[in-house]
């Protein structure tokens, strides 16, 4: 039971509560990313990617902001090998300069038979949703963006 609470407390996200970002400008996009708490492999961070540019690593309860430029694009979370295999999951978005987007990682462990099996998704969230959900998130820089274009 320590073990786990001692996981949950050094897992966790722990930069700044969430505060909005200035409209984007110039071709721009404004991203946001969450990750939900309390989800299967809490203790790693979940590594997201936007075409071929990784842009975050998030532990549970954190999110991250950037810049990208409009058009279509690739979001991508990929775990590490010692994590499901390395396996990827991908979602396509085509992005409008000056609008803002939110996305999540969802994941969920289902008991069924004699294993276990989990499923983890990237998802669109209503802005409307996700505005009211990520005042509970900490921030987490993001990485490569200067490499976006």
């Amino acid at each position: 039971m320590a073990t786990a609470a001692l996981c949950v407390a050094a897992c966790s996200a722990t930069g700044p509560l969430y505060e909005a970002a200035a409209a984007p400008t110039n071709g721009q996009a404004l991203v946001y990313i969450y990750r939900l708490p309390n989800t299967p492999f809490t203790a790693r961070r979940a590594s997201f990617w936007l075409d071929d540019v990784r842009v975050a690593e998030l532990n549970q309860s954190g999110y991250t902001r950037f810049y990208a430029p409009e058009g279509s694009h690739t979001l991508s979370q990929r775990w590490p090998w010692d994590v499901a295999g390395g396996k990827t999951t991908y979602l396509g978005v085509r992005w409008q300069a000056g609008k803002t987007y939110y996305y999540n990682l969802e994941s969920s462990l289902d008991f069924r038979g004699l294993g276990e099996t989990v499923t983890w998704r990237i998802s669109a969230i209503d802005p409307l949703r996700a505005s009211r959900e990520i005042t509970a998130y900490h921030y987490q820089p993001p990485l490569g963006t200067d490499q976006l274009h």
